[in-house]
């Protein structure tokens, strides 16, 4: 596989370490907090009980008010993706592992739910950034096909791990390997076309409200 080239882009728009945690991290497909900066970004730590719960969006910001750091990564085909490439779609940008047994096997399924759910017109870009250095093209494909994704409309994006680190860290998601599993903050961040940040979920997150907001930025 290529080495992927990542970079969060300096400034006002990238690599902006500023509370960005939405999310949970899972272990034996249990939750545990990691959001311990919610606040700062007019946030409530929403943890559940020890299980899987669906979440209302756990953030909304107005258009323009948080631009989406950019970055460029290589994609399950080995081509160079950059978010800001993506303007002029909505973006759906995610953080999973293709080898997972827990939470992403929740998250992936809804995705896919989500794609058939809404017209071809309003479908929005899936982006996921790697949270596994280890992720292929052939676990990728064989991780969306056992998730009913289509056969186009998304980039799962990968790289070496300090390349992934720098996506993780502009968008405040931890990543712990283990011995047997890599736990990491679940956060699925809706961003309109002009790349700003619409609203941000914890996972699992509720299917109908993320559609709606996908719907208010058709409107």
């Amino acid at each position: 596989m290529r080495a992927a080239h990542a970079t969060a882009e300096a400034g006002t728009r990238g690599r902006r370490t500023r509370g960005r945690s939405i999310g949970i991290a899972v272990l034996a497909g249990a939750a545990i907090g990691l959001a311990a900066a919610l606040a700062a970004i007019a946030m409530q730590d929403r943890q559940g009980p020890a299980g899987p719960v669906a979440r209302p969006a756990d953030a909304t910001w107005a258009p323009g008010a948080r631009p989406a750091p950019d970055f460029t990564l290589r994609n399950q085909e080995g081509r160079a993706i950059s978010l800001s490439s993506m303007r002029g779609q909505v973006v759906l940008l995610t953080f999973l592992d293709s080898r997972c047994d827990h939470l992403c096997r929740i998250e992936g399924p809804l995705l896919g739910d989500l794609q058939q759910q809404l017209r071809p017109a309003e479908r929005p870009v899936i982006v996921v950034v790697s949270v596994n250095p280890k992720d292929t093209a052939a676990s990728v494909r064989a991780a969306v096909r056992n998730w009913g994704w289509p056969s186009d409309g998304w980039h799962w994006l990968v790289g070496t791990r300090d390349e992934l680190w720098q996506v993780w860290r502009a968008y405040g998601v931890d990543v712990q390997p283990t011995s047997d599993d890599i736990l990491h903050t679940g956060a699925l961040y809706v961003i309109d076309r002009a790349g700003d940040e619409r609203a941000g979920y914890a996972t699992p997150f509720d299917l109908q409200r993320v559609t709606r907001v996908i719907g208010s930025i058709h409107e």
